[in-house]
């Protein structure tokens, strides 16, 4: 893996709970767990007509170096866009990570 190709920043959030307002509410928010440098590569994308709107998702990969305590039920946070974490793949003996995400657009 090249570190020099790496040129991306992102920001691994994870979902947590608040404490109960007044109403007994408890409030999920997304906090950030880690920023990293990263490899992005496009897999694939599409668009379809879903109730009158086009919906548009991708999918990519992010490449990150070696991390044993990621989560699928994490996200990331890139350029303005929420990603869903969709597989998370060790690479060749703790040599790095990919992160296989997917973006949706309405």
């Amino acid at each position: 893996m090249r570190i020099g190709m790496m040129d991306r920043r992102i920001i691994i959030q994870q979902n947590t709970a608040t404490e109960p307002d007044a109403d007994g509410e408890v409030i999920a928010v997304w906090e950030t767990f880690a920023t990293v440098w990263a490899y992005r590569k496009p897999l694939k994308g599409m668009e379809k007509p879903q109730s009158q709107q086009e919906l548009a998702t991708a999918e990519f990969m992010f490449r990150i170096r070696f991390r044993n305590d990621l989560d699928p039920i994490m996200r990331i946070s890139y350029d303005g866009g929420f990603y869903d974490i969709l597989a998370i793949n060790e690479i060749s003996r703790k040599h790095g990570t990919e992160i296989f995400v997917k973006l949706n657009v309405a």
